[in-house]
């Protein structure tokens, strides 16, 4: 029996899932279908999906069942691994499907070709806010901000009332 998969992914742990989660339940409930399981996760889409819980999802799932994600850009950020992921899925006959773009990813030559733009224009994104955010640091140095922590200060880890257990060690 083929089985429906949710997967919810934000980049840090100050985003919230609750958005995906409420377009997809919406999605669910406007189609008809009913989730097997949802996956949520709070992961770099850099990370390798192989070392986020979409690799297991994805190992899990059999020919016939369907991974279900909000947009192309919460599986990836780079071309490749989202080609990868589609490749992986397809091999084993799992159908993705993306709430946002509307797209039935299924090994057609038009899924492929709409999975190609959306995981360019994810790269290209994720490109210019790295390139947006190092400009805005050398801006703030330029103009004499120190950035980072303070020399010398001692903030909380998770190592912070531990150091007589560590001498010790």
């Amino acid at each position: 029996m083929a089985r429906i998969y949710g997967y919810l992914r934000v980049s840090t742990t100050g985003q919230d899932l609750s958005n995906q989660a409420h377009e997809l339940v919406g999605f669910m409930a406007k189609q008809k279908l009913s989730l097997h399981e949802i996956v949520e996760e709070t992961a770099s889409g850099t990370k390798s999906y192989k070392d986020r819980a979409l690799g297991p999802l994805i190992d899990k799932c059999t020919a016939g069942d369907t991974l279900v994600g909000c947009e192309v850009s919460r599986l990836g950020r780079s071309i490749i691994e989202i080609m990868e992921i589609l490749g992986v899925c397809l091999k084993k006959g799992i159908v993705l499907r993306t709430i946002k773009e509307n797209l039935t990813l299924d090994g057609s030559l038009n899924s492929r070709v709409y999975l190609f733009c959306f995981a360019l224009c994810a790269e290209v994104e994720r490109s210019l806010l790295s390139a947006r955010t190092r400009e805005a640091l050398s801006a703030r140095k330029a103009a004499g901000v120190t950035l980072g922590r303070p020399r010398g200060s001692l903030s909380k880890s998770c190592l912070t009332g531990k150091e007589a257990e560590i001498k010790a060690f």
